[in-house]
C-alpha cells in the first residue's frame, strides 16, 4: 500500500467519523427538543381552542343584546306610535319645540367658530 493511499484511508475514516459524531449530536439535540416542541404545540393548540370558545361566546352575547335591541325598538315605535294616535297635537309642538332648540345651538355654534 501505498503512503498515499494510507493518507486517503485515514483521511475518510476521519471524515466517516466527522459524520457519526455530528449526527448523534444532531439526534441528541433533536431528542432534547422533541419534548419542548411537544409542550408548545400543545400550549398553543389550547390557545387556539380558548381563543375559538372566546369568539363564540361573544358571538352568542352580540346574538341575545341583538335580540334584546330589536324587541325594545319594537316597544318604542309602539309607544311613539301610541303617542301620537293619542297627542297628535302635543308630538307637533314638541317636534317644532326641538328643531327650534336644535337650530338655535347650531347657529351659535357656527357663529362661535366664525369669530375664532
Amino acid at each position: 500500500m501505498e503512503p498515499t493511499d494510507n493518507f486517503k484511508s485515514n483521511l475518510g475514516n476521519k471524515a466517516d467519523q466527522a459524520a457519526q459524531n455530528m449526527n448523534s449530536l444532531i439526534n441528541n439535540a433533536s431528542d432534547a427538543l422533541h419534548p419542548a416542541i411537544d409542550n408548545l404545540t400543545s400550549k398553543a393548540h389550547s390557545t387556539v381552542d380558548n381563543l375559538a370558545k372566546a369568539a363564540n361566546q361573544g358571538m352568542e352575547n352580540f346574538d341575545v343584546r341583538a335580540e334584546q335591541f330589536s324587541k325594545a325598538s319594537a316597544r318604542a315605535g309602539t309607544a311613539i306610535r301610541s303617542q301620537l294616535q293619542q297627542r297628535p297635537v302635543m308630538i307637533l309642538g314638541i317636534a317644532v319645540a326641538s328643531g327650534v332648540v336644535l337650530s338655535w345651538l347650531f347657529k351659535s355654534r357656527r357663529h362661535a367658530k366664525s369669530h375664532d
